[in-house]
């Protein structure tokens, strides 16, 4: 952002905005970061994607970390996923120190 656009910034607020998305967007980041955005952004068509795109890994992460073998029906109804995605993301249910009966001793 140039300086100009920095001191022009400055001085709007939120009420100067006209009522619709952008009001709304500037009410929830604030004036000077709906502008930055919008610099970045510089009137290309982009697609917003909803926020769960960007916060899976980090969701898929603590899943992991909460799973302790065999609460994958719980996890599942927790973060709103089939119990299937939670199979696949954190295995069948064997715990990596679980002993199998069928291993060799």
């Amino acid at each position: 952002m140039d300086e100009l656009t920095r001191r022009i910034t400055k001085e709007l607020t939120v009420d100067m905005l006209p009522d619709g998305i952008w009001k709304t967007v500037a009410e929830e980041i604030g004036v000077g970061n709906l502008i930055k955005m919008l610099t970045v952004i510089n009137g290309d068509d982009v697609y917003v994607p909803k926020p769960d795109r960007f916060l899976a890994p980090a969701r898929d992460r603590i899943i992991k970390r909460e799973f302790n073998g065999y609460n994958h029906e719980e996890l599942a109804r927790r973060y709103g996923l089939t119990t299937g995605y939670v199979r696949k993301l954190c295995g069948q249910g064997i715990l990596e120190e679980q002993v199998s009966m069928f291993d060799a001793m």
